[in-house]
């Protein structure tokens, strides 16, 4: 019996090791794959400081026609861009990469995240904004190919990249893809609020030690049943507070946290909704 066992136990310990050999194989592209990845020898020329544009704006850039070996296109390539849209379609590529269509309601445009367990993926200096950007995806997106995804608004941020025209769902004219992701989040519902001023939030202080002043106050009257979520780089939920609301226009609390060292983000919500995000940072 023991040895069965043993056998048994050698057998999938095999089996495991050639599927991960298997998948670390077949993941990762093959044209231009270090510029997707963020390890090409031109990567120091990219601009990490990201411009607020719009799907329409992008696909309007005038792009040349890459080839399979083109290194970092300077003047495009080398910049990064966040863009507010809606993700209409998700996509498992057979290198294992995500491929979303991005959406403005008139024009798309391809998002790619790619795998960080491909060997070139996992060595880039940018593999845990891949893994916060797919932790994302899972946690809102079904497993496998979903071609009618429904979510709320999100900010999408990514380093521009032009593809070779090959097909891809929801193409842009120009073939320019935002390759790969940094971040991606849902857009805050109380956007316009904070810009008119009827929205005003402070964390203090930042950084912290153990205890975080939460203020909130909304002209509207609209707080109802608040909340705040803190999530490591990761995107993993650390602790979740409630947050008492005082005429339904403010919130003035003190959290005793438990939160680890370093930096994470943070989420309000009012009634279910999404209000503010923003990151904070304990210090050790």
């Amino acid at each position: 019996m023991r040895k069965l066992l043993l056998l048994l136990f050698v057998l999938f310990t095999l089996t495991s090791v050639a599927n991960a050999q298997e998948h670390r194989i077949l993941c990762g592209g093959t044209e231009r794959w270090s510029v997707k990845v963020l390890t090409d020898v031109n990567l120091n020329t990219i601009n990490f400081a990201p411009v607020t544009t719009t799907i329409d704006s992008l696909i309007n850039l005038p792009t040349p026609v890459p080839t399979f070996s083109n290194p970092r296109i300077t003047g495009i390539e080398n910049k990064v861009y966040t863009i507010r849209c809606h993700i209409t379609i998700k996509k498992t590529e057979s290198d294992y990469d995500y491929h979303l269509v991005l959406s403005d309601g008139a024009h798309t445009l391809i998002a790619e995240s790619p795998d960080p367990l491909c060997a070139v993926a996992s060595s880039s200096a940018f593999v845990t904004d891949f893994i916060s950007v797919r932790n994302f995806i899972n946690s809102n997106i079904a497993p496998g190919n979903v071609y009618n995804v429904n979510l709320p608004d999100v900010d999408v941020t990514g380093v521009a990249f032009v593809d070779l025209e090959h097909g891809q769902t929801g193409v842009a004219p120009n073939n320019i893809e935002l390759h790969p992701m940094l971040d991606i989040h849902f857009a805050p519902v109380g956007i316009d609020e904070l810009k008119e001023g009827l929205l005003q939030v402070t964390i203090s202080p930042n950084p912290f030690d153990e205890y975080i002043r939460v203020n909130v106050f909304s002209k509207l009257n609209n707080l109802e049943k608040c909340s705040i979520q803190f999530f490591n780089v990761s995107a993993s939920l650390l602790a979740e507070y409630n947050l008492p609301v005082t005429n339904k226009n403010r919130i003035s609390e003190t959290i005793k946290t438990n939160l680890p060292p370093g930096p994470c983000m943070y989420r309000i919500f009012s009634n279910g909704k999404l209000i503010y995000d923003g990151k904070i940072i304990r210090g050790g």
